[in-house]
């Protein structure tokens, strides 16, 4: 059994290697109170589960839109041992089958979803674990899991840090259709795709990309967690300079403020 912290290995990481192994088992994520576990049968992602009230089913659909709240009380309350919250959803005819599904596997994705951007958290992996009965085996496109995840998460310090260079030449390792059927894109994504089918510069890219700058670092870097795409480093790269005892100097001081803003009048 594996373990870890996700500060050493992120989760975007450790998905993409469970993935890319074709392993079977659960990946267990504990921060702060709560812990979360993903499953993956040969690399794909089939079922979540979390001890987070807010990742329940009927408290997803709730902050989503999909059920009002007069909805969510009246299922509640007709939870049994027999019945869960899902099948409550069914018997009233608050949702129809298809529509169960769909919302169970967006259940899955937000848990998912809600691991990527921590920056710190114990991990553990269980070989062959599944979730038992409550387990639902969920067919979820994986690499587009990951692209989404990464997508939003809220930090973009390591993108930042992976492309650190407007010299960096980076190109893909697969062909832009290959890539293509791997993954979602958007408009702004394919066109990106394809002129990453010959090598070129960050700055080049990042001078007639029409994808916003943040979006951009991050679809990158899922695409290069993938295993997708390849980046190398100009011939000869500036060692970044640290500032005092090998800390960096704050961004913006109170004097540089006071030279910047003219004083009011």
């Amino acid at each position: 059994m594996a373990s870890g912290d996700l500060a050493g290995t992120p989760f975007p990481l450790l998905l993409k290697r469970l993935h890319h192994s074709g392993t079977t088992g659960a990946l267990h994520v504990t921060a702060g109170p709560h812990t979360k576990r993903v499953f993956v049968h040969r690399g794909a992602v089939v079922f979540a589960a979390s001890t987070d009230r807010n990742d329940r089913l009927g408290e997803m659909l709730l902050r989503l839109g999909e059920i009002t709240l007069p909805q969510f009380l009246q299922c509640s309350a007709a939870i049994s041992r027999e019945k869960r919250f899902g099948t409550v959803l069914v018997e009233k005819e608050v949702i129809g089958p298809e529509k169960l599904v769909w919302a169970v596997k967006m259940q899955v994705k937000e848990i998912a979803f809600s691991l990527f951007g921590l920056p710190a958290g114990a991990w553990r992996f269980v070989p062959e674990e599944d979730a038992g009965e409550e387990m639902i085996t969920l067919n979820i496109n994986t690499p587009d899991l990951l692209k989404e995840g990464i997508g939003r998460m809220d930090s973009i310090a390591r993108p930042i840090d992976t492309f650190y260079s407007l010299d960096l030449t980076l190109r893909l390792t697969k062909t832009p259709l290959e890539t293509a059927k791997m993954l979602s894109l958007t408009a702004e994504e394919s066109a990106l795709v394809q002129a990453l089918g010959s090598p070129l510069r960050l700055g080049q890219i990042c001078g007639s990309s029409l994808l916003r700058p943040a979006p951009l670092l991050k679809f990158l870097w899922a695409l290069l967690v993938l295993e997708l795409l390849e980046v190398r480093a100009p011939a000869q790269d500036a060692p970044s300079v640290p500032g005092p005892d090998g800390l960096e100097d704050p961004e913006v001081t109170g004097a540089d403020l006071a030279d910047l803003i003219p004083p009011s009048r």
